[in-house]
C-alpha cells in the first residue's frame, strides 16, 4: 500500500494534469453526446443483448450487471460517463509516465500522451452509452503495450508480463474489437527505440503480430462459434479487401470524414511530416535510418488500423473503427 501511495505522490503532477485535460476534453464534447441506436437500447434496458449480437460478451456482461441493479437508466449513463473520465485519465497518466523516461520535459510527455490517446478520432466514442467500457478497452491495450515496453527496456521477456498482457488484450477485444490495434500502435516507437539489430527488430514485430493475432482470433472464434454473430465474417479476397482499406485510408486522410472538416486531417499530417523532416535533418545518427524509423511507425500505424477492412467486408469506416489511425500524431511526435 505504501508503494502505491509513494507512486501516486511521485507522479501527482502527471495525474492531475492528465485529469484536467480529460475533464476539459469531456466537457468540450459533452453537448454532442447523442447516438440513437445505443440510447434506444439504453432506455429499454436491453443494451446487453445488443452487445452480445455484436460479439462483445464482456461489454454485455457489464451492461447486464448494471441493468440488473435497482438504479435508473440515467444513473447507468452517469456511471459510464464517470468510468470514461477515470479510464481516460489513467491511460494518459500511465502513458505519460512511460514517455517521461525518454523525454526531458514532463509537460511534453503528458501532452504527447494525451494527444496519443485522445486523438481526433476519439470523439465518436463519447456518442455512445458504453463510453466507459470503450475507454477501459483503450487503457487495457495501452497497459499491455507498456508491459511489453518494460520487458524490452529491461532486456528480459517475462512469462508473467506476457500472460497479463494477453489477459488485458482479451478483455479489451471482448469489450470492443477495434480497440486491439491500440496495443500495436503504442508499441511501434518502442520497437525502434529498443531494437538492437535487424534480427531483434524482426523478433519484436513477430511478438506484436502474435499478440495481436491471438487476441483478434479469440474474439473472432467467440463471435462466430459461440455467439453466432452475423458480423463475424472473413473475406479471403485480399485484393478487394486491400482496395477497400485504401479507399477508407484516403477518405480519412484527405476527404471530409465524420465530424472532421475536409482537409483538417491532411493539415495535421503535413505538420507532423514537417516535424519529422526537421528531426531527420538534425539527426546525429544515420539520416537514412532515421527516415526508415519514422516510415516504419507511420506505415505500421496505417496498416494495423485498416487491416480489419481487408479481411472483413462488413466492417464500416467510422472514427471508432479507425481510432488507432489518429494515434499517429502522438506516437510520431513522441519518437521525434
Amino acid at each position: 500500500m505504501k508503494i502505491i501511495v509513494d507512486k501516486l505522490k511521485e507522479n501527482r503532477k502527471v495525474i492531475l494534469f492528465s485529469f484536467f485535460l480529460t475533464i476539459l476534453f469531456f466537457g468540450i464534447n459533452y453537448k454532442i453526446e447523442y447516438a440513437t441506436d445505443t440510447y434506444y437500447n439504453f432506455i429499454q434496458k436491453g443494451a446487453w443483448k445488443a452487445c452480445l449480437d455484436n460479439g462483445r460478451p464482456f461489454l454485455a456482461l457489464c451492461f447486464y450487471v448494471l441493468e440488473s441493479l435497482p438504479i435508473s437508466v440515467g444513473m447507468i449513463y452517469h456511471i459510464m460517463q464517470l468510468l470514461g473520465i477515470i479510464f481516460l485519465t489513467i491511460t494518459v497518466s500511465v502513458l505519460a509516465i512511460t514517455y517521461k523516461k525518454y523525454l526531458e520535459k514532463e509537460n511534453i510527455s503528458i501532452i504527447l500522451a494525451f494527444l496519443t490517446v485522445s486523438n481526433p478520432l476519439i470523439i465518436e466514442y463519447f456518442l455512445f452509452e458504453e463510453k466507459g467500457i470503450f475507454m477501459m478497452a483503450i487503457f487495457l491495450n495501452v497497459e499491455a503495450a507498456l508491459l511489453t515496453e518494460k520487458m524490452w527496456s529491461e532486456g528480459k521477456m517475462r512469462v508473467s508480463n506476457i500472460c497479463i498482457s494477453l489477459l488485458c488484450m482479451l478483455i479489451a477485444v471482448l469489450s470492443y474489437q477495434s480497440s486491439t490495434p491500440v496495443f500495436v500502435v503504442t508499441c511501434l516507437p518502442f520497437v525502434v527505440i529498443h531494437c538492437k539489430d535487424a534480427v531483434d527488430f524482426i523478433k519484436k514485430n513477430v511478438y506484436i503480430a502474435i499478440m495481436y493475432g491471438f487476441s483478434m482470433g479469440c474474439a473472432f472464434a467467440v463471435a462466430k462459434f459461440i455467439l453466432h454473430t452475423e458480423r463475424a465474417t472473413m473475406s479471403l479476397n485480399l485484393i478487394e479487401g486491400i482496395g477497400r482499406a485504401a479507399v477508407f485510408l484516403n477518405n480519412i486522410t484527405f476527404e471530409k470524414f465524420a465530424n472532421l472538416p475536409k482537409g483538417i486531417f491532411t493539415i495535421w499530417c503535413l505538420m507532423t511530416v514537417v516535424a519529422v523532416v526537421l528531426t531527420i535533418i538534425k539527426a546525429k545518427v544515420s539520416k537514412i535510418l532515421a527516415f526508415m524509423a519514422f516510415l516504419y511507425i507511420w506505415a505500421g500505424c496505417a496498416v494495423v488500423s485498416f487491416f480489419v477492412f481487408v479481411l472483413n467486408g462488413s466492417a464500416l469506416a467510422s472514427p471508432r473503427t479507425a481510432y488507432s489511425y489518429g494515434m499517429i500524431f502522438g506516437v510520431v511526435l513522441f519518437y521525434r
